[in-house]
């Protein structure tokens, strides 16, 4: 049961944020694609040092996906 109603500050400070990078490229001599991912995760606690930055930096992240 996930219940959302009585979540204290401590809690959401044990949280981590992950955020992955793909890219796909295609290999200019061979023509085969190649997949990477670069992961990182950040605990929620360590974005209070910079709370404008780590939201400009999740907001454009997500203005970036695509559907």
């Amino acid at each position: 049961d996930r219940s959302f109603n009585n979540v204290s500050v401590e809690e959401i400070k044990k949280k981590v944020l992950k955020v992955e990078y793909q890219t796909i490229r295609r290999l200019p001599r061979t023509g085969y694609l190649l997949f990477t991912v670069k992961t990182m995760a950040d605990d929620l606690q360590s974005l209070e040092n910079c709370p404008s930055t780590a939201a400009g930096c999740l907001a454009a992240s997500i203005r970036g996906m695509s559907p």
